[in-house]
């Protein structure tokens, strides 16, 4: 919706995943990158400087946010295993780590060795800061 673009944070800084790939700085896409879910239609965050895209997304029915690879090679069924264009068209929710909102306040990672979700403890969970764009640019001019 066009009011959740206009609250929604520039960028967020994640660490502490065991997959190391999923920490880093995402920050909100254009609205061409919007995602539907439910009724909804939301802003993407995508993962800067990643060698292989990551991105963040809003489930609506399930009340979280959700970070997945953009492509899977092991899904045939679609072209190139871009696994966004099924979440950018709400027809699939996948994802390797969700955060569940308060009361829960936790995230949950697939632990893709071992095949189970890991429930990260409440004493050491994921790190989480807010950034703003202005930011954004000088982490950006410092690496």
């Amino acid at each position: 919706s066009p009011g959740a673009m206009a609250t929604s944070p520039y960028a967020f800084e994640l660490s502490g995943f065991r997959d190391a790939r999923l920490n880093g700085i995402y920050a909100v896409q254009d609205a061409q990158w919007n995602a539907r879910s439910g009724y909804g239609t939301y802003p993407t965050y995508w993962k800067l400087n990643s060698t292989r895209p990551f991105f963040m997304y809003w489930q609506e029915a399930k009340g979280r946010h959700a970070i997945s690879p953009q492509f899977d090679t092991a899904r045939i069924d679609l072209p190139h295993g871009n696994l966004f264009e099924q979440v950018r068209r709400g027809l699939e929710e996948p994802g390797l780590a969700f955060y569940r909102p308060m009361p829960n306040n936790e995230w949950l990672e697939f632990d893709s060795v071992r095949q189970f979700w890991f429930r990260h403890p409440q004493e050491q969970n994921i790190q989480y800061h807010v950034l703003t764009e202005f930011a954004v640019r000088q982490i950006q001019q410092i690496q």
